[in-house]
């Protein structure tokens, strides 16, 4: 098996098998925490989301750079130099920002959030112990991507998901027998994010050549890294924007009750991230391998390969969704209310987000190209443009105008911004990327789920729905393979028990 499959299959079953147990322990927290209590926890995974600004690019450099230097004659022995200074810098950062926020954290506390039935010195101490928290964690995405780029990734989530069952498991047993309180949960969390930064860190390090090199901090390599990691910083500053804004926005546009159904389809498109994710983040170090080996042919077939991957994971299920909204909000919520009100909101959101799901290959290779400039000045370019049609056509049309926007920004990006990036990159073919990597997919999928939309009978129970869909999915997956040629024949030579004629 080659290099990317396995990470592709040891990423997917890392992010399945994390979905599955935070699915399981999620009603347990609200059961014996309360849920004001919990509400500390809502507030720590969004104080997370907002603080990974202040990684500074230093997980795609770290992934980048130890990728390109692997293949390098020569250059092996540089690669423990560039994580020892950028290990230097990212916890000077982390440990900075953790400083400032335990200074502020009464503030935090007294007038950010509002309790009602808890104490407010449990709160403030519970503040302080998900700064601590955060601080801690936020440098295991710096040895995460080292191992990334090394392609140690089967490691990388064997570790991960490890640690992440223990911290998922062990508060519930701390809730159970300990104390069902938030400063006992964020006690464990503190301790197993600690435990999480230290075992990424000393399997980084255990697997980096050349041991007798002793590693040294060094200004002059940070300089010369400091051009890439501030454009991939900004590109992921404004890319969070640009996905977080619709609900920022409307959270403030709509009133409670049409923010929920918004909320609710916001979720379930989500789920497509799923799906991508292995795929861009098993691929980006293979990418950047190709980049600095100069192999600019095996680079585009990668990527062509790559692309048609993403299309055939991520487009049945997207079309699915699109064109069986209310039935899909039905079963999963077992509310009509719901299914009624988030329908058309979660097939447009559905499209919009399908399309940024194709474009985040193009966005990878030119990450791993080195090419910063482009997707920073079109993030920010779509941030500028976007934010204020947000209001205005939330405020006009609702729900509906907020994911109109959503589409129309990705609908831009795919047809605008992805022939722009590929003019850097000659050996990429795109006309090939549209015509055969995406649209052939497409089309098969839109075919074989429109004939199944116009079959549907009426009036079935839902264990009948729910079989007919499972068969309509099944079919519009295998018309995917079968429309992308590169896939097909992969799965042509695994069905006949042969060996495939190249590698990814």
């Amino acid at each position: 098996m080659s290099t990317i499959k396995k990470n592709i299959l040891a990423n997917l079953v890392g992010k399945t098998w994390s979905g599955l147990v935070w699915l399981v322990v999620l009603p347990i927290y609200l059961k014996l925490l309360g849920v004001e209590a919990y509400g500390l926890v809502g507030f720590y995974l969004t104080l997370t989301a907002v603080l990974m600004i202040l990684d500074l690019g230093f997980g795609p450099t770290i992934n980048r750079e130890l990728a390109r230097l692997s293949v390098q004659d020569g250059k092996r022995e540089q690669m423990r130099d560039v994580l020892r200074t950028l290990e230097s810098a990212y916890w000077t950062v982390a440990l900075v920002m953790g400083a400032v926020l335990v200074a502020v954290s009464p503030l935090i506390a007294d007038h950010w959030l509002k309790p009602e039935s808890l104490a407010p010195e449990a709160v403030r101490d519970t503040v302080v112990l998900i700064v601590l928290t955060i601080a801690f964690q936020l440098p295991s995405a710096l040895y995460a991507g080292g191992l990334s780029g090394l392609q140690h990734q089967v490691m990388l989530n064997v570790v991960s998901g490890t640690v992440m069952t223990l911290r998922a498991l062990g508060a519930v047993l701390v809730l159970w027998l300990v104390s069902p309180t938030p400063q006992a949960f964020f006690v464990w969390q503190l301790l197993v994010g600690i435990l999480h930064t230290a075992a990424l860190s000393f399997c980084l390090w255990r697997n980096l050549p050349q041991p007798g090199h002793r590693a040294r901090f060094d200004l002059q390599l940070l300089k010369e890294l400091w051009v890439f990691s501030a454009g991939a910083w900004g590109i992921g500053l404004f890319g969070t924007l640009l996905v977080q804004m619709d609900k920022i926005i409307l959270s403030a546009v709509l009133p409670l009750a049409a923010f929920g159904y918004y909320s609710v389809a916001a979720l379930v498109s989500s789920a497509l991230y799923y799906l991508i994710a292995p795929i861009t983040w098993s691929v980006f170090p293979r990418f950047a391998q190709l980049g600095g080996l100069h192999a600019g042919g095996e680079l585009a077939r990668t990527y062509h390969m790559s692309s048609q991957l993403a299309a055939v994971a991520t487009l049945p299920a997207a079309v699915l969704v699109v064109l069986f909204p209310s039935e899909i909000l039905g079963l999963w919520t077992r509310d009509t209310q719901v299914a009624q009100e988030g329908r058309i909101v979660l097939s447009l959101l559905m499209a919009g987000t399908a399309l940024n799901a194709l474009v985040q290959l193009p966005n990878y290779l030119q990450l791993a190209s080195g090419l910063v400039k482009l997707g920073f000045y079109t993030n920010m370019l779509s941030a500028i443009i976007t934010v204020p049609c947000m209001f205005f056509f939330a405020s006009r049309y609702g729900a509906l105008g907020g994911a109109a926007v959503w589409l129309l920004l990705n609908l831009a990006h795919f047809v605008i911004v992805v022939p722009l990036m590929h003019r850097f990159l000659p050996a990429v073919e795109t006309w090939r990327w549209y015509v055969v990597d995406t649209l052939l997919p497409l089309g098969a999928c839109v075919l074989i789920l429109g004939l199944a939309r116009w079959f549907m009978p009426e009036g079935q129970t839902d264990l009948v729905k729910v079989a007919y869909l499972g068969v309509a999915l099944a079919a519009s997956y295998a018309g995917a393979i079968l429309s992308a040629p590169d896939i097909r024949r992969r799965a042509l030579d695994w069905m006949n028990w042969k060996r495939p004629t190249q590698q990814m």
